[in-house]
């Protein structure tokens, strides 16, 4: 067993009388205090309770008069339940800090709670933002969160920019598909309108045109009506013979009621063109007059339904905006004011509205 043959023995011999080879239990080094100075530790921290361990080490002798240590005293005190804590530090209100209290309550006894909302309630808390200096303080937002709220916030406020990138292209789409589509009608509504003018014109030009002789430009279509009118008449004339001729080969006595007959029916024809032409005239100018109209009533329509979707998408999109930031705005807020009441509220010096005329 490698190992000396007086060991051996021992361990017989051990197992022989206590059934285990485990070492026995000892006494240990002597404790320094008295159960009796114990209490009296305690009772003294208790009455006093700004004694520091070092001073109560100096004062209390163990046995046999040997002197005892602090942390000596420290772990009689822990093993009764006590432990070292920081004494709290008020303000100390002076009467000038009571007048500005009193000045302060006054300013602010009117304002609304839109204006309560731009202050923060810190509870005289303290915060550092370059470095921690060992007391209890607050941090920034993520900071002061841990490993899943911060996940929380993060996604959240990704989310919220997703949404609303989202809606903003989707918006910008709409807007730039309207106003092709707007700019279409218009263009092509506008075409029109102008064709029918050109026509009209061009109708118009060729009436006066034809009523004015001195129009060299309007000779070719007063030529054409004055063909139209020469056939017309010799074809009407030439019936009137025919059938003046027919008569006076059958009843030479009726003759003169035979020209009284050609003449009439003449006179009727003519008239019944020219009826006729003025009718179609003026049709063709109610007509196209009434198109016009219709035309310009549709172009102001339109036009008035552009600037009407403009307006509504617009208002749309700035309150959809608005919304977004009040709400993004509201959740920081309320996650910035939750954040600042954890902290605990140890701290050396503590900052109120009498030390400061404002909490702005």
């Amino acid at each position: 067993m490698n190992a000396n043959r007086m060991t051996i023995f021992t361990l017989r011999q051990r197992l022989h009388e206590t059934d285990t080879v485990s070492d026995r239990p000892r006494s240990g080094r002597p404790r320094c205090t008295t159960q009796r100075q114990d209490r009296n530790l305690v009772r003294n921290h208790m009455n006093n309770r700004f004694l520091s361990a070092s001073a109560s080490s100096r004062q209390t002798r163990g046995r046999n008069n040997q002197r005892i240590s602090a942390n000596t005293v420290r772990r009689r005190l822990s093993t009764s339940g006590l432990r070292a804590r920081r004494s709290y530090i008020g303000p100390i209100l002076t009467q000038r800090h009571r007048h500005q209290r009193t000045l302060w309550a006054q300013e602010h006894a009117a304002w609304d709670r839109i204006q309560w909302r731009s202050v923060i309630f810190t509870d005289e808390s303290r915060f550092c933002i370059d470095h921690a200096d060992g007391r209890a303080t607050h941090r920034l937002l993520i900071l002061n969160l841990d490993w899943a709220q911060t996940i929380v916030v993060v996604v959240i406020v990704v989310v919220v920019v997703v949404v609303v990138v989202i809606v903003v292209v989707v918006v910008v789409v709409v807007i730039v598909v309207v106003v092709v589509v707007v700019v279409v009608v218009v263009v092509v509504v506008v075409v029109v309108v102008v064709v029918v003018e050109v026509v009209v014109a061009v109708a118009v030009v060729a009436v006066v045109a034809a009523a004015q002789k001195g129009n060299a430009a309007a000779k070719p279509d007063a030529v054409v009506v004055v063909v139209v009118v020469v056939v017309v008449v010799v074809v009407v004339v030439v019936v009137v013979v025919v059938v003046v001729e027919m008569i006076a080969k059958e009843n030479a006595a009726a003759k003169p009621a035979a020209v009284v007959v050609v003449i009439v029916v003449v006179v009727v024809i003519v008239v019944v063109v020219v009826v006729v032409v003025v009718v179609v005239v003026v049709v063709v100018v109610v007509v196209v007059v009434v198109v016009i109209v219709v035309v310009e009533v549709v172009v102001t329509v339109v036009e008035v339904l552009i600037v009407v979707v403009v307006v509504v998408v617009v208002v749309v999109v700035v309150v959809v905006v608005v919304v977004v930031v009040v709400v993004v705005v509201d959740a920081v807020v309320i996650v910035v004011v939750k954040s600042s009441s954890i902290s605990s509220s140890d701290s050396s010096c503590r900052s109120c509205c009498c030390c400061n005329t404002s909490w702005q």
